[in-house]
């Protein structure tokens, strides 16, 4: 079985795909002491197999977030849509400045080359 190249859990074997993930140890009781999770899901294009996969990553998130007593991920965003929600556009831009700020402090150390001090 060979991993479809940009995907994480999806696996194609002679044509048929199949959604493989390991399961965390504190997991395998939730899961009848399982290791991991191998699916079929048949023989379909790879656009259909990126959906069919992300169908059972997110029944495995569900599983995993009652197992561990915390909100599942996509409830919480469920929730958050049905709500109407709405941000303001402030509220976003600053989102997005703290998110670039904190990921520039990550990223730019490690190959932006040393800031050369200009003379007075």
């Amino acid at each position: 079985m060979k991993r479809v190249k940009g995907q994480r859990y999806l696996y194609d074997r002679d044509g048929t795909f199949y959604f493989r993930r390991s399961i965390p140890p504190d997991l395998r009781p939730a899961f009848g002491g399982k290791t991991e999770v191998i699916t079929s899901l048949g023989r379909l294009s790879l656009a259909q197999a990126r959906h069919a996969m992300n169908e059972h990553l997110r029944r495995f998130d569900h599983v995993s977030s009652l197992a561990r007593g915390t909100p599942d991920p996509t409830a919480v965003i469920a929730d958050v849509v049905s709500s109407g929600f709405k941000p303001m556009r402030e509220d976003m831009e600053s989102a997005v400045r703290l998110w670039r700020r904190k990921r520039l402090d990550v990223v730019v150390p490690e190959i932006a080359p040393p800031i050369l001090h200009a003379r007075p």
